[in-house]
């Protein structure tokens, strides 16, 4: 077997996901072919999403108003950048507000196909974050697996602006706590 490259080269990218609105988002990127060999002088394009959640009111089948959250993104910043002869560099950028950001480096080719290369990291602000807390909150959890047999184990994934905290997970049914 043998592996199809679609370009001559990859970026890839790295920051650190907690920093500082005083300090700012520090991004790393290096650009390589497909054999680890360097690319050096090679151009990227360097996107910056900043990420907002966004609250709804839903009317769901119980005839009752729960919130649902989606996603906006806004571009904040698009610039292009060059790698160095040592195939790397680094790259600030000082945000205005704090909170969730997408990083997206991309690589084009000169026959015009393309290589991205994205991670999404915070920035902490001097105030407290407030995150859905209301008294019908409704979070959307993913598991790794679709479906579970008696006995099974799954890892369960919450969808959060939050990297590191603590859950406490009440399982309901008719207003009855099953487990917690």
């Amino acid at each position: 077997s043998k592996v199809i490259h679609l370009t001559d080269g990859y970026v890839w990218i790295k920051s650190n996901y907690y920093n500082s609105l005083k300090d700012g988002i520090k991004l790393d990127l290096i650009t390589l072919n497909h054999d680890w060999i360097i690319l050096k002088n090679k151009n990227v394009k360097i996107d910056i999403l900043k990420r907002d959640w966004e609250k709804t009111k839903i009317l769901w089948v119980d005839w009752t108003f729960y919130n649902d959250y989606s996603l906006k993104t806004t571009n904040v910043l698009s610039q292009g950048i060059s790698t160095d002869i040592n195939w790397e560099n680094t790259f600030n950028y000082q945000p205005k507000q704090w909170g969730e950001y997408e990083l997206i480096a991309t690589y084009v080719w000169e026959d015009k196909k393309v290589f991205k290369s994205s991670t999404i990291v915070y920035v902490e602000g001097e105030n407290n974050v407030n995150w859905r807390n209301d008294n019908n909150t409704v979070t959307e959890v993913l598991s790794e697996k679709s479906v579970l047999k008696l006995w099974d184990t799954a890892k369960f994934y919450v969808k959060s602006p939050v990297n590191n905290w603590k859950i406490l997970l009440v399982v309901e049914k008719d207003d009855w706590i099953i487990d917690y």
